[in-house]
């Protein structure tokens, strides 16, 4: 998921400013700036609550993105 995150934003003009967490697998952060990618093992995800942190963010759909939907579609 995280790899193809990086390709289809990538292609839309969008690249990482870091990502952690890639080696372990459990838990990775993708951060392109204004947008942040939290990919989670189930574990972590309840552990962490991360919807609970993040309930006040704007969740933003793919296609709502300029020139990420059609990235995702090629």
């Amino acid at each position: 998921m995280a790899d193809n995150a990086e390709e289809i934003l990538g292609r839309a003009g969008y690249h990482a400013r870091g990502v952690e967490g890639y080696r372990n697998g459990n838990w990775i952060l993708l951060d392109f700036g204004d947008i942040v990618i939290h990919l989670f093992d189930q574990a972590n995800r309840e552990f962490f609550s991360i919807d609970r942190l993040w309930r006040d963010g704007k969740e933003v759909d793919l296609h709502d993105l300029p020139d990420a939907a059609a990235a995702a579609e090629e």
